[in-house]
């Protein structure tokens, strides 16, 4: 049987939910499996802005804030969306999943290998681009490009191009040296380079400069032709300062930024102390 499959509702989204679903998107975007796609229950929930008599705060009121006897609960409250348009944190993860684009490493590795050293002229790598849209136009996106380590802030950034029809493209990581103070200085950190797609014009649906594409990969490093650094060879297994102590109850955690308490007997994570 070959016919397509699609699901009527494949996630809830009550709650704090829609976890796991990119399990499905692996099928759907598979290419070999009948299953086409589906349909989130549902898009935005149905609540009515009340005021409260007693804070005077305005709160979202559902099933039993009138006074009924009779009605579902939360059961109405269960979109990707709040009453006002406001995104649940689930959405992100949706868009994710649902972006018309899959830019990634050439050999599907989870992270990308770069070279680094005085005697490297300049950083390159190399992606594979595949369309899961074909309505989308590939020149119509600009793209650009950022390293970052544990910090937010761009180590470099820059901008590159990915063109219809082509199944790879090369970014050039101008910007980012060896002998970078900025880069020097944090070696031993974990580093990412992160990919953005914005629409560059209006659209019916959407203004110019819109996101429609992100993705982020660890980066593995290596410093070619020197010994000034040899624990950079990756970043991602760089020893940190971290300290362990427990007792009969706890399991504390101490690293350079926080203090983590776990509950040995529950094995929940009860504080994070930054």
């Amino acid at each position: 049987d070959d016919r397509p499959i699609i699901l009527c509702e494949y996630s809830h989204s009550m709650g704090n939910s829609n976890g796991n679903i990119h399990l499905y998107f692996e099928k759907f975007w598979g290419g070999n499996s009948r299953i086409q796609g589906g349909f989130i229950w549902d898009l935005k929930d149905q609540g009515l802005r009340q005021i409260c008599s007693t804070t005077g705060r305005e709160y979202f009121a559902y099933g039993g804030d009138f006074g009924e006897k009779k009605h579902d609960a939360q059961f109405c409250i269960n979109g990707l969306f709040f009453p006002d348009g406001v995104a649940h944190p689930s959405v992100h993860e949706c868009k994710y999943l649902q972006q018309p684009i899959k830019i990634a490493p050439v050999n599907n590795a989870d992270s990308i290998k770069i070279f680094v050293g005085h005697h490297v002229p300049e950083v390159q790598v190399e992606l594979s681009v595949k369309k899961r849209n074909r309505f989308i136009i590939l020149d119509t996106i600009d793209w650009e490009w950022s390293v970052i380590s544990d910090s937010s802030t761009p180590l470099a950034q820059g901008t590159f191009e990915v063109c219809e029809g082509k199944l790879t493209t090369v970014i050039r990581l101008d910007g980012l040296r060896y002998n970078d103070p900025r880069f020097d200085l944090v070696l031993p950190q974990m580093y990412w380079l992160n990919l953005v797609g914005r629409i560059n014009h209006d659209t019916k649906w959407c203004r110019k400069g819109h996101v429609i594409v992100t993705e982020q990969y660890p980066l593995d490093i290596e410093v070619v032709g020197s010994k000034e650094l040899p624990n950079l060879v990756n970043p991602i297994e760089t020893p940190r300062s971290i300290v362990t102590e427990e007792n009969s109850s706890q399991l504390l955690v101490t690293t350079q930024q926080h203090q983590i308490v776990f509950d040995k007997e529950k094995g929940l994570l009860t504080e994070l102390i930054s």
